[in-house]
This record gives C-alpha cells, structure tokens and sequence, in this order.
C-alpha cells in the first residue's frame, strides 16, 4: 500500500507506543471478489525488539 510521505511514520518509539496504546487492527482480505475484516488483536513483544 502506498503511503504518502506525509502519513508515513518511521520513527520506531512512536510507532510502538501506537500499538502499545490501541493494540487493535482490521485485517482486510478478498477471496472471489469479495471482502472479509476481522478484527485482530495486537501484542508487542518489547524483549524481541530491534532497535
């Protein structure tokens, strides 16, 4: 997916506490034409990171 370098986000602490802060995503995916979202959790593993 493109994203304008605008709203694109790169600094990693920022992105981190994101998912720290609303650890919930929609998962878009197509089959035969159609759509299907589901909601997912997020868990970040803090001791995995690289930095």
């Amino acid at each position: 997916m493109h994203i304008p370098a605008k709203f694109k986000e790169t600094d990693l602490d920022t992105l981190y506490q994101l998912i720290t802060e609303y650890p919930l995503a929609t998962l878009i995916t197509s089959d035969a034409g159609e759509l299907d979202a589901c909601h997912i959790p997020f868990y970040l593993n803090k001791s995995i990171l690289v930095k």
